[in-house]
């Protein structure tokens, strides 16, 4: 009687060993993209608060300061906010108008490399004096 070999042969090894190194390197970028996807999205949350901020800040304003600001919030992030008269008084002069009507942009930017941005816009009604 010939004996057999008790265990694995060097090719079964191998390819085992290939199998799993490529189960392993899919798993790993699944792991890798979803904390990028994780960061951006903190990154997204954090320019949507400083934009929303920034329209607070200018719609609360009296009176409103028409124009163009910008400024920066932490190291990261710029931001500019820009107030524009809306001509909507029709047959009106802005002297027979009662209300004025502004609108409000506000943009947020940030980037590694990359620009990415947040920008909001709002309308506001002020009583013309």
């Amino acid at each position: 009687m010939i004996a057999r070999q008790k265990g694995f042969s060097l090719l079964e090894l191998l390819v085992a060993f290939t199998v799993m190194a490529i189960g392993l390197t899919v798993v790993l970028q699944a792991i890798s993209g979803g904390l990028r996807n994780t960061a951006i999205a903190s990154d997204y949350t954090q320019a949507l608060q400083i934009a929303e901020r920034r329209l607070t800040l200018a719609e609360a304003e009296q009176p409103v300061p028409e124009g163009e600001r910008s400024g920066r919030a932490g190291e990261r992030f710029r931001w500019t906010e820009r107030v524009t008269p809306v001509d909507w008084n029709g047959d009106y002069s802005d002297e027979q108008a009662q209300f004025r009507l502004w609108r409000i942009d506000v943009r947020v930017s940030w980037g590694d490399g990359s620009e990415r941005d947040v920008r909001l816009t709002s309308l506001r009604v002020e009583r013309n004096t």
